[in-house]
């Protein structure tokens, strides 16, 4: 209903059921906050660029419907319905954890930490809480608070967002092979392929970016290629780009490569092989791309012509 823009009719119906029928339902309450959280959001931005409140700059910020009904006029809907949801269940991590994104969005820094740390207290491992609570220590400068929070997450429930993550911080503070184990440990641990191949291709660009070994990072990727029957169209771009980031190779190579995947994926796809695993048109956009970059205009349009005769949704 809010997206075809019945806000109102979407909170009324929400508000019945944690009212009136279901006052412990963590999920209703977590639907309704998440929908005034997102309203609040974007009366803040308008707010902070000086769009229709420019002469309240520094106060509170307006809230002009729920002022309407007489509700928590200059106050946050969100934070209210927050406190109160968790007040009547206050075992929901979901509920913890998304208030205190509320409140990161609006600037409130100390308290989206003492929500997080509320939320870990519930589920120490919690890969969702972990994975947010270091970004934002990330976006503050606090990048050892943030190693820890993410190195937690790992140990316990290994995710891609939470083992990539940690892996670019490693990085970014100069040690690579600290990447390069936690990436190796972490192939078997994750539970699906779309996860293992995210971090076959962080694992891949690792070898070639910070360790100039291309083959090992072609290695990677014809790993992450035979990972399951995912039909995940990455690792073939990586493997086309291969050699791209340290400058072995121009994109006429790379033009080259995509070509010929190209070709042989829409010989199959035609012949009604179902063997070739690429499902979706990246490989074509991919080519398009370096083609329209070299000025062959018109070839980048019939290529995009071929994916789109292949992929049409």
């Amino acid at each position: 209903m809010e997206r075809r823009g019945l806000w109102k009719e979407s909170c009324e119906i929400l508000e019945y059921i944690v009212l009136d029928l279901e006052p412990t339902d963590a999920h209703s309450y977590l639907a309704l906050a998440r929908l005034e959280s997102r309203r609040e959001r974007g009366q803040f931005r308008r707010w902070r660029q000086g769009g229709d409140s420019g002469s309240n700059e520094g106060g509170e910020i307006p809230d002009e419907e729920s002022n309407e009904d007489g509700k928590d006029k200059g106050g946050s809907r969100a934070r209210e319905i927050f406190e109160t949801g968790t007040y009547h269940c206050p075992e929901s991590v979901h509920l913890w954890h998304a208030w205190a994104m509320h409140e990161q969005s609006l600037g409130n820094l100390e308290k989206a930490r003492e929500l997080l740390e509320k939320a870990l207290a519930l589920d120490p491992g919690n890969g969702y809480v972990c994975h947010a609570y270091g970004m934002m220590e990330i976006q503050n400068g606090n990048f050892e608070h943030a190693k820890e929070l993410w190195n937690k997450g790992v140990t316990n429930r290994p995710s891609a967002a939470l083992v990539c993550s940690l892996g670019q911080l490693y990085v970014s503070t100069g040690d690579p092979q600290s990447a390069r184990e936690l990436y190796s440990a972490n192939f078997s641990l994750l539970p699906s392929e779309r996860e293992r191949i995210e971090v076959y291709l962080a694992a891949a660009s690792l070898e070639e970016t910070e360790f100039n070994d291309v083959a090992k990072a072609s290695e990677l990727l014809k790993l992450a290629l035979n990972d399951g029957r995912t039909q995940d169209s990455r690792p073939y771009v990586a493997l086309a780009r291969l050699g791209s980031e340290s400058g072995s190779v121009d994109d006429n190579i790379v033009r080259k490569r995509l070509k010929e995947i190209c070709t042989k994926q829409m010989e199959r796809v035609l012949k009604g092989d179902a063997a070739f695993p690429v499902k979706d048109g990246r490989l074509f956009n991919a080519w398009a791309k370096l083609e329209s970059k070299s000025g062959r205009l018109k070839k980048a349009k019939d290529v995009l012509k071929q994916g789109m005769q292949l992929y049409p949704e």
